[in-house]
């Protein structure tokens, strides 16, 4: 009797810190696409140049960074719960810890593509520092955020594939989160191998991460995943 009152509870038990990874991603998509000033009518202005700068909005820029930064701190909290609940489950195969490494990659990427929106709202016009650089120098950070924070998420699309590795041949994930991982390595790869585009992993690697956050925060521990 005292044996399987102590065992239901753990067949009960879900992964609720793997819901840190819906947060980054949602936080992510915001940043990337709900706060991007260029999918506003700044594309009528197109191409743009060094007049281009006093046209941008620095209160999304202002936004973005703080998002941005947002999800970077959720996602360090769901690599440190992936970390613990990979060695519990004696997970010790290259696929498990590259989700890890995977992971982290995107984070430090992230802080330095977000940053750029941090710099910008510091130094756009109404900026706390809007006279320390020139339009043409704001050029270049302009330029540099177009992508800086969409391809900072090629690291989750790595660990998708990684993530795909473990459910269909460790089998320690579900098979359609493997399945939905094999997509969101594919899509960006073949974006990237054919047209040189790595931005798309902005969009499905925040997506894919809510997907895996939830499947595993769902997941009853010790039940069958197969």
């Amino acid at each position: 009797m005292d044996v399987a009152e102590e065992s239901a509870p753990r067949r009960a038990h879900r992964n609720m810190w793997a819901l840190w990874a819906v947060p980054a991603g949602v936080l992510g998509v915001v940043t990337n696409v709900g706060l991007d000033d260029q999918t506003s009518d700044l594309e009528k202005l197109q191409p743009w140049d060094a007049a281009t700068i006093g046209e941008l909005n620095r209160t999304l820029y202002a936004a973005g960074v703080i998002t941005g930064f947002a999800a970077i701190a959720c996602l360090v909290l769901f690599i440190a719960g992936w970390k613990r609940w990979s060695s519990e489950r004696r997970t010790t195969g290259l696929a498990s810890g590259a989700v890890s490494v995977a992971l982290t990659v995107s984070a430090a990427a992230m802080l330095v593509g977000y940053g750029l929106k941090g710099a910008l709202a510091e130094y756009l016009p109404g900026g706390s520092n809007d006279d320390n650089f020139s339009p043409d120098a704001l050029l270049v950070l302009f330029t540099l955020n177009d992508t800086a924070g969409w391809y900072a998420w090629w690291g989750v699309v790595i660990a998708a594939g990684c993530c795909a590795w473990l459910g269909l041949r460790d089998r320690i994930l579900p098979t359609w989160v493997a399945a939905i991982g094999v997509l969101a390595l594919l899509l960006p790869t073949i974006a990237m191998v054919f047209t040189g585009a790595v931005a798309i992993a902005g969009l499905v690697g925040p997506l894919w991460l809510i997907v895996l956050g939830l499947a595993l925060a769902l997941k009853r521990e010790g039940a069958n995943i197969a």
